[in-house]
């Protein structure tokens, strides 16, 4: 496989991911009757970027996407529990949410 260039895009099973220089970054690209529907009468397409450097942590995205399309919000995706206090306690802090990495 050659070297990926900024820019790059490759598809992933949620739509597409993109090559930022350093990391890849994944989109969710997906059409949803709930979103309402174009004068075609085609479903309204969605293209987001989920803010995720792993394939792992879009997946997460995309299920809560298809849970509910109309309320899919990338920043309120849990994807990890809070850390450890220093004492070895957890931190009251809530969960981890994910960072919104997207670029143009």
């Amino acid at each position: 496989m050659s070297r990926a260039s900024i820019g790059d895009r490759q598809e992933w099973a949620g739509g597409y991911r993109r090559w930022d220089g350093s990391a890849w970054t994944y989109y969710i690209k997906r059409r949803d009757a709930r979103l309402g529907r174009d004068p075609g009468g085609r479903a309204k397409r969605r293209e987001v970027c989920t803010g995720a450097h792993s394939e792992e942590v879009a997946l997460l995205h995309l299920a809560a996407f298809e849970k509910n399309a109309l309320a899919y919000e990338p920043s309120r995706v849990v994807v990890g529990r809070a850390p450890l206090a220093a004492s070895g306690q957890r931190a009251p802090a809530g969960l981890y949410r994910s960072a919104d990495a997207c670029t143009p």
